[in-house]
């Protein structure tokens, strides 16, 4: 009997000071863990205080500002033709020069040159880049570096000519358009004793729609009339800016070069040639693209070439743009363990942001988990989650959403899962909505040995318990321990 009383005291004596570790603040029971191999790792640094964070808070932040793009890229293009004016036959030097004037180097840098017809190339030289005819191909401009296009033109009859160099792309992208447009006029004038002629032309540039999607179609509108009191000979018109998807063109009069021989290809630069236009006479060009968002270059179109003089300034240049509803959505997916063990737990965390540039509406996240992971929580804060669907709502332009998941292995080998995101308006760039994510679990399942902390492991099967539950019962076992002590020394 003694020999059972001491048991007994060994035992109450026992449970006193394990209900009181139990009750110890942050001393929780974890996760199974490998067994050390080596000597306890003794932690160092200063012991957190404060309450425990929650994990995985979501959060609907607002992005920095972005940068405006200027101070990044700026590529700025600039003209001028020496002399100004020449007679017929005689040679005028005309100079277009491109210049980084931003603070990060510009690479693949392009101008668009659409020279008028009655403008002949004698000679062209690049200081840098190739020069085809209607595109110069700059190539990559360092931070304050220029360089220059050099082309000797020549008249061959009386007209008024204006030259335009207008910047159609540069990686990083110029967002800067009002130095992304050049022009030179040069003034062919006609013999001794004759005078010109004299037609005030007037261009005009609508489209519709004038709102739409990315992706939409819209037709453009270029109208030029001519308000005499001359007849204008060999009027030309260029849209040196062309961009999208071309479609379709037709004209009223004359014809149009330069537009791509296929419906479905890419529109660049294209020279409208009009002809003769009597005076109170028009003719219309119309082109039918898909709206792009974020066109780079200065959307202008112009008169570039006219038999007569024009007696009004200002009237020859026209701007059509349409204001394009787009909200650029990018998905990321990252997952804290790509290698975990079988029965391992797993953090996934999605983050939406929407880089506009308009709201998004409806915005929706789906990652559905197969029967490889079990599915265990979900924390956010906008938004609601429900059997693999996160349903955001509205996204502010320049504004992000992050979503965590937590999963359990349950499978061994690899684990494939794939997340998309759609909302309203369109996306300009889909290729961002869609994340694929591969996991490789480990075939051997994990001791179920809880270990604390301090990495001393129990030979017990796995229990987990939260801090608030592990101070429950380490109270309940400590009463205990000390309601059996009394009991056998009364005994």
């Amino acid at each position: 009997m003694a020999g059972v009383k001491g048991f007994r005291l060994a035992v109450a004596a026992a449970v006193v000071p394990l209900g009181l570790l139990l009750m110890l603040p942050g001393l929780t029971l974890a996760a199974p863990a490998p067994t050390p191999t080596g000597p306890t790792a003794t932690p160092t640094g200063p012991t957190p205080t404060g309450p425990t964070p929650t994990p995985s808070a979501v959060v609907l932040r607002k992005l920095p500002p972005p940068t405006p793009i200027p101070t990044t890229v700026d590529v700025a293009v600039t003209g001028k033709v020496v002399p100004a004016a020449v007679r017929p036959g005689q040679d005028a030097t005309l100079s277009f020069t491109a210049r980084n004037e931003g603070i990060l180097p510009a690479g693949d840098v392009r101008v668009a040159v659409p020279l008028p017809a009655q403008m002949t190339v004698v000679k062209a030289t690049a200081s840098q880049g190739t020069f085809d005819g209607l595109l110069w191909s700059v190539g990559a401009l360092p931070v304050h570096k220029a360089a220059t296009l050099t082309l000797v033109v020549r008249g061959s009859t009386p007209a008024f000519v204006t030259a335009t160099a207008a910047l159609v792309g540069s990686t990083p992208r110029d967002g800067d358009t009002r130095d992304d447009l050049a022009t030179a006029a040069l003034r062919v004038a006609p013999p001794a004793g004759i005078r010109a002629p004299r037609a005030d032309l007037v261009l005009n540039a609508r489209v519709a729609p004038e709102l739409t999607g990315p992706g939409d179609p819209v037709t453009y509108a270029v109208t030029v009339a001519n308000k005499g009191p001359d007849p204008a000979t060999d009027v030309e018109v260029a849209d040196p800016v062309l961009t999208g998807t071309f479609l379709a063109s037709s004209v009223s009069a004359g014809q149009v070069v330069g537009m791509p021989v296929l419906t479905g290809g890419p529109a660049t630069a294209a020279r409208w040639r009009v002809g003769t236009l009597a005076p109170g006479a028009s003719a219309t060009w119309g082109i039918r693209t898909l709206a792009t968002v974020g066109v780079q270059g200065d959307p202008a179109v112009l008169v570039t070439q006219s038999g007569a003089e024009d007696p009004v300034g200002g009237d020859t240049v026209a701007r059509a743009v349409p204001k394009v509803n787009a909200a650029d959505l990018a998905l990321t997916r990252d997952v804290s363990n790509s290698t975990p063990s079988f029965g391992q737990e797993v953090t996934v965390t999605v983050t939406v942001s929407n880089a506009g540039p308009d709201l998004a509406r409806g915005v929706t996240v789906n990652d559905p988990f197969g029967a490889e992971l079990v599915f265990a929580s979900a924390s956010m804060e906008v938004g609601d989650y429900d059997d693999g669907r996160w349903a955001i709502g509205d996204l502010a332009a320049g504004a992000a959403a992050t979503l965590t998941l937590r999963a359990r292995v349950v499978v061994a080998g690899p684990i494939r899962s794939r997340a998309t995101v759609e909302g309203k308006p369109g996306d300009p760039d889909s290729a961002n909505n869609v994340v694929e994510t591969l996991l490789v679990a480990g075939s051997d399942s994990p001791p179920h040995l809880p270990v604390f902390r301090t990495g001393l492991p129990l030979p017990y099967t796995q229990i987990r318990l939260s801090t608030m539950e592990a101070t429950v019962v380490g109270g309940l076992m400590m009463m205990f321990g000390l309601v059996l002590l009394l009991h056998l020394r009364r005994a």
